[in-house]
């Protein structure tokens, strides 16, 4: 199903008049991120997984993943029946979510981070999110994660695909697609370059996706969309000044990060991937894992390093 994003929609116009109080909470923590989607719905991110999925239909409705979802007494042992034909577990309740209040908020986030620990890529992503929206630097910020894409494969097949972050970089005036990825990823390694499925057919997919105007168009009008609706919603904290995206280009080449690089994995490995992937990205970027301040590789240089 194809969907288009309306900056209209009810579920914007009701977040911006009623401004509930469980909205207020997760928009301030800082932790916490939201991403707009195609179908007009909203995900809220904590640490790379989603607390809620929020939508609208004659009112807010909204899903959480189970996994997520605190009980009362947690950590604590629970009596099983057995002097029944059956034997069972009472039901223990779920907490009070507290309109998302900080108590509420901080045992759902505990449960999210057993899922996906500090190291994970996908703590990673949320990280460079939440520290950029959060940091007095105003070059540049992430409006969003998983962004989905289509391209027509060799075989004349559809393949759908996700692209880790889309960076809006305010010195270039450039939306740029980066593909996050973890030092020990199988993909980046040399002793699998050229095999299929690797980053090289990565990152020439997303060439190749790049490199179609029509895509491009696309990619400006639904980011100039997703960024009205979240300055309405007061979801970019700082990065407000520039009223429009519309002057704004789609880089034709992504960056590649790596987001949890170590200086004896540069030293070994950095330089030998950049010439792997050279024709294919504007740039490597390396950071440690505490460090997570984006940029843009500089044009001419090999790979940047932040650490």
């Amino acid at each position: 199903m194809k969907y288009q994003l309306r900056e209209d929609h009810p579920l914007f116009r009701a977040l911006e008049s009623d401004d509930p109080a469980w909205w207020q909470n997760l928009k301030k923590d800082k932790e916490t991120y939201c991403d707009i989607r195609k179908d007009n719905s909203i995900n809220i991110y904590y640490n790379g997984g989603s607390i809620l999925r929020l939508s609208y239909q004659r009112g807010y409705r909204a899903v959480i993943h189970p996994e997520y979802v605190p009980l009362k007494g947690e950590g604590e042992y629970l009596p099983v029946q057995l002097n029944g034909p059956t034997a069972f577990i009472d039901d223990p309740g779920i907490i009070d979510l507290q309109d998302f209040g900080p108590g509420a908020l901080a045992r759902i986030k505990k449960r999210i981070r057993n899922h996906f620990p500090r190291n994970s890529e996908k703590a990673i992503q949320g990280r460079y999110v939440t520290d950029q929206l959060n940091s007095k630097r105003r070059d540049g910020f992430f409006i969003d994660t998983e962004f989905e894409y289509s391209v027509r494969q060799k075989n004349g097949k559809w393949r759908i695909g996700r692209i880790d972050l889309v960076w809006v970089d305010r010195d270039s005036r450039q939306i740029v697609l980066v593909e996050l990825k973890t030092r020990n990823d199988a993909r980046i390694q040399l002793q699998n370059a050229g095999r299929p499925g690797g980053i090289q057919d990565q990152l020439a997919e997303y060439g190749q996706y790049l490199g179609d105007a029509k895509n491009q168009d696309a990619i400006k009008d639904h980011y100039e969309k997703v960024y009205q609706i979240k300055r309405r919603l007061g979801l970019l904290k700082g990065f407000t000044k520039h009223p429009s995206l519309k002057d704004y280009s789609v880089a034709e080449r992504p960056v590649l990060l790596v987001g949890d690089a170590t200086q004896d994995w540069i030293r070994s490995q950095a330089s030998d991937l950049y010439y792997r992937i050279a024709p294919l990205v504007i740039g490597l970027f390396c950071q440690g894992i505490g460090t997570n301040s984006f940029r843009i590789p500089k044009r001419g240089a090999r790979h940047t390093f932040g650490f």
